[in-house]
C-alpha cells in the first residue's frame, strides 16, 4: 500500500504546476467579472477527472486518481489559454 501512495505522490507532484496555473487563471477570470468561465473550467476539469478515475482505475490502481487529476489540469488549463487567447483578440479588435 505504500508503495501505491509514493507512485500517487510522484505522479501528482509532477503535475502540481498545473493547479497553481489553474488557480492564476481562475484569479483573472473572476477579476474581469468572467466567472462563467471559471464555471465551466472547472465543471470540465472535475468531470474528466471523474470518469477518467472510473476508466483508468482497473488498469492502474492507486495511480488512476493521479493521473487523471494530472490530465484535468491539463485540459483546464488548455481550456482557458484557449478563452484567455479569444479575449485578448476581441479586445484588440476593438481598440
Amino acid at each position: 500500500m505504500a508503495k501505491s501512495g509514493i507512485i500517487y505522490l510522484q505522479l501528482i507532484s509532477f503535475f502540481y504546476p498545473l493547479c497553481y496555473t489553474g488557480g492564476t487563471f481562475t484569479g483573472t477570470y473572476n477579476g474581469l467579472g468572467k466567472m462563467v468561465l471559471t464555471l465551466a473550467g472547472s465543471t470540465l476539469q472535475i468531470a474528466l477527472r471523474v470518469i477518467l478515475t472510473w476508466f483508468f482505475f482497473p488498469h492502474f490502481g492507486l495511480a488512476a486518481p493521479a493521473i487523471a487529476t494530472s490530465i484535468g489540469w491539463l485540459m483546464d488549463n488548455l481550456f482557458w489559454l484557449i478563452c484567455l487567447t479569444r479575449l485578448r483578440r476581441q479586445s484588440l479588435l476593438q481598440a
